[in-house]
């Protein structure tokens, strides 16, 4: 079962970030179970690439997923999975590709994070009517952490920032957190501000 706060707003439906968390954590899982470095500890994988095929709404009951490997490589792992309803009947499925981090030369450069206010494109951006400090008071709210700096009829741009509860198992930013805020940009942009 799930907890009523888990539903989407809009319809009490399950809210796609939690659908695309369960996705990836099925695949990440059955990774983690064949893919162990050389002190059978786990691998330091990234997401590298990933599709969702939302196929249907769920409102109730248990969810079921299930997650298989394709194809393993030395850098990048395939896998397909699929979130199943109380009837067995598919309604989202992904292909997700992680990547192997321990193949890059200095991780921690490799891969880089925006930090808010670090860029002064988005510092110059900061601009806000009333309705969009409203809009973005009730985000910081409901979502610590992400904040709205630019909103107009059509285009909007969050930051957000890297906290723990955005964070998978290895310090990365957990794939329902990125489709959070991928989703709420576009719900932003939709409005007449």
């Amino acid at each position: 079962p799930f907890a009523s706060s888990n539903l989407n707003a809009e319809g009490g439906v399950i809210h796609g970030g939690i659908i695309a968390t369960l996705l990836n954590d099925v695949a990440r899982l059955q990774v983690d179970s064949i893919c162990r470095d050389e002190n059978n500890g786990l691998l330091p994988l990234f997401v590298n690439d990933s599709h969702i095929s939302y196929l249907r709404p769920s409102s109730k009951g248990r969810l079921k997923a299930v997650g298989e490997i394709l194809r393993r490589g030395k850098q990048f792992i395939f896998t397909t999975s699929r979130v199943e309803d109380e009837e067995g009947r598919c309604i989202a499925s992904a292909h997700t590709v992680f990547m192997n981090s321990s193949t890059f030369k200095n991780p921690a450069t490799d891969l880089k994070t925006i930090e808010p206010g670090a860029d002064s494109y988005l510092e110059a951006q900061h601009t806000l009517t009333s309705m969009g400090q409203m809009m973005n008071q009730n985000l910081l709210h409901r979502l610590p952490g992400m904040e709205v700096v630019h909103l107009r009829a059509g285009h909007s741009l969050l930051l957000a920032e890297h906290r723990p509860h955005f964070s998978d198992n290895f310090g990365g930013w957990a794939p329902g957190a990125m489709l959070t805020v991928a989703d709420n940009a576009g719900v932003f942009a939709s409005f007449q501000v």
